[in-house]
Parts: C-alpha cells; sequence; structure tokens
C-alpha cells in the first residue's frame, strides 16, 4: 500500500502540487474502530491500510480524483449514514424496475443496499465505494458506482488494490491540470474533458 500511495502522491507532485496540502493525515485506530462498529461491516486490511497512510483527502479543496472527493473514515461514515436514512423508504421496491448491474449478474439491482461503502462522493450523491453483497457473479469486496444518478450500477474494479492500481494509470497517462475554482479539469486528447461517468474506465 506504501507503494501505491507513493506513485499518487509523484503523480501531484509532478503536477507541483504538494501532497500534503491535499491528503489528510493517518487515520488512528479509533476513527479506523468507529467506522466498522458504526457500518458493521468488514473493513478489508488493504482498505485500512490505504486510510493509514492518508485518511483521505484534505476537507478544504478541490476532488483529488478529477473533482471526486476522496473520502475520509468520517466522510465515510456520514454518507453511509446518509444512506441508512432512506432504507426503509421502499425505494428498492419502488424503482426495481429501473436498476441493473453492468456486466449484468454482478451487482445486485437495488437503489439501497447498506452493504455499499462509500470511498468517494462526487457531490451530487453517487460513489465508487466497496462492494459487500455482490451479485450472483460478483465478488466480496468489488468497487463499484453507485448513487443516485446511477441507475445501472457499475463494476469500476475487481478489488480495492485494482481500484488503486486503476487510480495510478489514470493519473500518470492522462493529461490534467487543475483549475483552482473548479477542480480537477481532465485535458484527454482522445476523449476530450472527462465526466463522472466515464472516469475511472470501468471492467469489462
Amino acid at each position: 500500500m506504501d507503494d501505491r500511495w507513493k506513485l499518487i502522491e509523484q503523480a501531484f507532485s509532478a503536477k507541483g502540487l504538494q501532497p500534503s496540502d491535499l491528503f489528510a493525515p493517518p487515520a488512528t485506530d479509533d476513527e479506523l474502530g468507529l467506522l466498522a462498529s458504526t457500518t458493521g461491516l468488514p473493513i478489508p486490511a488493504e482498505v485500512e491500510s490505504f486510510f493509514r497512510i492518508h485518511n483521505g483527502q484534505r476537507p478544504a479543496g478541490p476532488g483529488v480524483l478529477f473533482g471526486i472527493e476522496l473520502l475520509s473514515t468520517s466522510r465515510v461514515i456520514e454518507n453511509w449514514q446518509t444512506w441508512k436514512s432512506v432504507v426503509d423508504d421502499g425505494l428498492n421496491e419502488d424503482l426495481a424496475d429501473s436498476m441493473s448491474s453492468q456486466p449484468p449478474g454482478v451487482i445486485k439491482p437495488l437503489y439501497v443496499n447498506l452493504k455499499w461503502l462509500p470511498l468517494t462522493h462526487d457531490q451530487g450523491g453517487n460513489h465508487f465505494g466497496l462492494d459487500f453483497d455482490p451479485g450472483p457473479a460478483g465478488v466480496v469486496g468489488q468497487v463499484i458506482a453507485f448513487g443516485r444518478d446511477e441507475d445501472e450500477k457499475k463494476l469500476i474494479a475487481k478489488s480495492f488494490t485494482d481500484f488503486l492500481d486503476m487510480i495510478v494509470e489514470e493519473l500518470t497517462t492522462i493529461d490534467w491540470t487543475l483549475d483552482s475554482n473548479t477542480g480537477w479539469i481532465i485535458n484527454d486528447p482522445l476523449r476530450g474533458d472527462l465526466h463522472y461517468h466515464e472516469w475511472p474506465r470501468t471492467v469489462t
């Protein structure tokens, strides 16, 4: 995990940005314990290791993942509790016909599932997160896209470490710059500016 964080930090340093200004200090044992006890989910060792190096991004500033916020443990809890507040509203039943999985069968076609743990937030109610309750063709711990606008739940990576490797690849292969007013502006000569739904490249 140290190696992956070093590569992420180097990608920002190469753009003249100080990682210490962007990323938070390490998570404490108490913060990690509260995350596990509040959600009741088994936080994988590699995710704990990730938070023990940087507890997400600092609260001020642009989303460090191309405009998407990398959540701290407290922000993970906050977003998970937002979903918990609507779990009994009958939305899974009301929206059942609108939900789907890509690839089919990998993710349960639900609107809300408290065994989905958000790791990022796009400020519009959408997340990349860990799936502890996959569909019959999925695996526990896969990273998925879910949220308010994600009627089609998408597989992003088959594991958390694969997700981090994808982040490293995107940060080091896309020509991006930072706009201090709007966050990350992506300048990809082949695809143009990227939208939340286009990054990262989903698994096929």
